[in-house]
């Protein structure tokens, strides 16, 4: 990265209803994204955030998460755009 403003989008889908699903964000090993979808029903919850973080070189981020799908059907999108 160089230094700038960064927009970081994320658009998911529960694997499966009925599960929990949680997508997080972190910069520098921060915290700055917490999302999660916990369906008690047989249907399925989108997962998405759309943020924009000040960022300078040597700053990384990472994205974690579980029970998210990524398949053909359900694609799981990640967008970083400078600007």
């Amino acid at each position: 990265l160089v230094d700038g403003s960064y927009h970081i989008s994320f658009v998911g889908m529960a694997a499966a209803g009925g599960g929990q699903a949680w997508v997080q964000l972190k910069l520098n090993g921060t915290m700055m994204v917490n999302i999660e979808a916990n369906d008690e029903a047989d249907y399925r919850s989108q997962l998405c955030f759309s943020q924009t973080f000040q960022m300078k070189r040597g700053d990384y981020f990472s994205l974690n998460g579980s029970y998210v799908e990524g398949d053909a059907q359900y694609d799981t999108n990640l967008n970083v755009t400078r600007v």
